[in-house]
């Protein structure tokens, strides 16, 4: 399920890069009225994509291909880090300050720890409470 998810947030460069909303966007930012460069026009896609690719909101799948992954918080991080605490259940004091990087997808590598222990704890916010309650309201 989770790929069928990441395939909505998957994109290519070249179709981002050709929009023409994109391009009169970054024209406006970069070039004066009377010159159109398209190397500058080059130059902003490439060093946001690499801005967005180091901040972790972007992932390149394939260099081949320029494919990329919208990283969003729901769709993404959310199943990731359920899946990574379930797994660290075992040992909760580890689980609330550790990622395992080693189990995670590829295209978790930039997104900080602290992130996604922040992500972690929204989730358990949301969770139901636990047996714990109950059993103090039975006593």
């Amino acid at each position: 399920m989770q790929s069928q998810i990441n395939k909505r947030l998957e994109f290519n460069y070249k179709e981002i890069r050709n929009d023409r909303q994109l391009r009169a966007m970054a024209s406006k930012e970069i070039i004066s009225e009377e010159t159109m460069d398209n190397a500058m026009i080059d130059k902003l896609f490439l060093r946001t994509f690499r801005a967005l690719r180091i901040d972790g909101i972007i992932a390149l799948l394939n260099s081949n291909t320029d494919d990329y992954l919208l990283i969003t918080r729901k769709e993404v991080l959310e199943p990731i880090v359920n899946r990574q605490f379930k797994n660290l259940k075992k040992s909760p004091d580890t689980a609330q300050v550790f990622m395992n990087r080693e189990t995670m997808p590829f295209y978790i590598s930039k997104i900080h720890n602290q992130r996604l222990l922040y992500i972690k704890r929204l989730l358990d916010q949301q969770k139901p409470k636990s047996s714990t309650d109950s059993k103090t309201n039975k006593g």
